[in-house]
């Protein structure tokens, strides 16, 4: 069976749209933790820096870091240098060897 032999309550709804919602769907966000230990630099310091392990092309719109729970700003809280594959991070206030790090990817798995 495809999509195109599925038949739809709403004729105006194509198989095109059905690819277009399972495209969407597959967007799912990928987290990961690390602790202040895994950046560079001394404990407490600023400008330490952190590789993540993103394997798809990152921007601004796609990636999400908090620190402790707190949502860092762009510019504000960190710079990042976007790459295809670990990019990395510039933290601009202090990190704390013990603070947890959490970086939500955003990007397409497939289709």
């Amino acid at each position: 069976m495809s999509w195109d032999d599925i038949k739809y309550e709403d004729d105006d709804i194509t198989s095109s749209d059905w690819n277009e919602l399972v495209k969407y769907l597959k967007k799912s966000p990928k987290w990961e933790d690390y602790r202040g230990t895994s950046c560079t630099g001394v404990d407490g310091a600023t400008s330490r820096t952190l590789t993540i392990g993103n394997t798809a092309l990152t921007n601004d719109e796609n990636v999400t870091f908090l620190i402790n729970g707190v949502t860092l700003n762009p510019t504000a809280d960190f710079t990042i240098a976007h790459a295809t594959s670990s990019s990395v991070v510039t933290f601009l206030n202090a990190v704390w060897d013990t603070d947890y790090i959490r970086v939500q990817l955003q990007h397409e798995t497939g289709v």
